[in-house]
């Protein structure tokens, strides 16, 4: 009788330290940035909508290397300055990935941030070269057919 709780207690301990060890739930937040209002906001609410499936998506099939996938919206209205400020909040907040931004004149200031801050930057619409002209490791334009 002694033996089984011992036992017992030691397998008890043993789990109980496993799940203190190990994270609770691993994530990697990634982010979308873009006109959620303002006068391109249907672009803004468009691109939330298919960040948000391509999310639920990717997290219904195991997420990617095994951690799920949390999304964070940043509205910049199409400002430089707004997408400044979205830039810094996804840095403060450890976005790892940008789609975004939707306009060039948000994307080439916000692009500064993502540089300094290590955080890959993709954007779904915007065109100035001068967005990628700079040659930033980080910074890639929609693909073109």
């Amino acid at each position: 009788m002694f033996k089984r709780t011992l036992i017992a207690s030691a397998a008890a301990l043993a789990i109980v330290g496993v799940m203190a060890a190990a994270p609770a739930f691993a994530q990697i937040k990634i982010g979308v940035a873009g006109p959620m209002t303002g006068s391109n906001a249907t672009f803004g609410v468009q691109l939330k909508a298919g960040a948000e499936q391509a999310v639920a998506d990717i997290n219904a099939k195991g997420g990617v290397l095994g951690k799920q996938l949390v999304l964070e919206i940043g509205d910049d209205a199409c400002d430089p300055k707004q997408a400044v400020s979205v830039a810094n909040k996804f840095a403060a907040d450890k976005v790892v990935f940008v789609a975004g931004h939707f306009c060039s004149s948000s994307s080439i200031p916000a692009s500064k941030v993502y540089t300094e801050e290590g955080i890959l930057q993709i954007t779904p619409a915007s065109t100035n070269p001068k967005f990628t002209d700079e040659g930033a490791w980080n910074t890639f334009p929609r693909l073109r057919s």
